[in-house]
């Protein structure tokens, strides 16, 4: 059987059974090439990196059909983005939710016209903007029929992404459970872009980009507090979570 050494993967130094090194296959061309996304398991001799998804074990060697790195990282556009007060509208509606407009401003959500493939029209609706390290790199839009889309071709991330202060950090599957656990004192609180895959969605563990993506500023968490909702979606969608950022960082709601 090979080790570890014949597929590039450094294992020195490190023990336990699940550790947790840099990616021999894509961290050198990334910007932060000493993060470590490749996870191994020592007693199983597997293998996954959840930034490129390369993927094997000792016994078989590499999985061929999980191996991505060879392939162009995708590109992401940009949302057109043009801060705008909120409008009395909103704030009243916000305002009976609880939320008042210190928060919605804040936030920079505003009321603007969008296209709803839902209903095949622009209708007004209420944009969340969705903030990297101060850039915005999506929105997701909200109509009164309750009616949800994100940008195309932009990135997934957590909404709250830059409220995160270390520590305990809270999560959720809503931004207005965000807004309303800023209003009770909580900030530091995320809620994920798109609910909670359906159980048996096809590609389930292909669903959270947006927490590969955010692996260096979610490490340091010493606690996380999941509070999503206790549905079937929900309540696997708690377990993928706990799995990724570690069961024993995780409480449940």
């Amino acid at each position: 059987m090979k080790s570890f050494e014949d597929f590039g993967i450094d294992v020195s130094g490190k023990t336990g059974i699940e550790i947790k090194i840099p990616c021999p296959q894509c961290s050198h061309a990334r910007k932060k090439s000493t993060y470590p996304c490749c996870y191994v398991n020592t007693e199983k001799g597997l293998w996954l990196c959840h930034h490129c998804n390369w993927s094997g074990s000792l016994s078989t060697g590499e999985d061929r059909d999980s191996s991505q790195y060879s392939t162009p990282p995708k590109v992401y556009r940009k949302p057109v983005y043009v801060h705008e007060s909120p409008r009395q509208s909103a704030l009243r509606w916000f305002a009976r939710r609880g939320i008042p407009e210190s928060v919605i401003v804040r936030r920079q959500i505003f009321v603007s016209k969008v296209y709803m493939p839902q209903c095949e029209e622009e209708v007004d609706a209420i944009r969340f903007p969705y903030f990297r390290h101060g850039e915005c790199i999506n929105i997701k839009s909200r109509d009164k029929d309750k009616n949800f889309r994100m940008e195309s071709n932009c990135e997934r991330v957590l909404y709250g992404l830059d409220d995160i202060q270390g520590g305990t950090l809270y999560w959720n599957e809503g931004e207005i459970d965000t807004l309303s656990m800023e209003v009770a004192g909580y900030l530091s609180c995320v809620s994920i872009p798109d609910g909670a895959p359906a159980p048996g969605t096809k590609n389930y563990t292909n669903k959270f980009s947006y927490l590969d993506s955010a692996m260096d500023i979610l490490t340091p968490i010493k606690k996380h507090i999941i509070a999503v909702d206790m549905d079937a979606p929900g309540q696997l969608l708690a377990e993928e979570l706990a799995r990724r950022l570690g069961p024993e960082k995780c409480w449940r709601v």
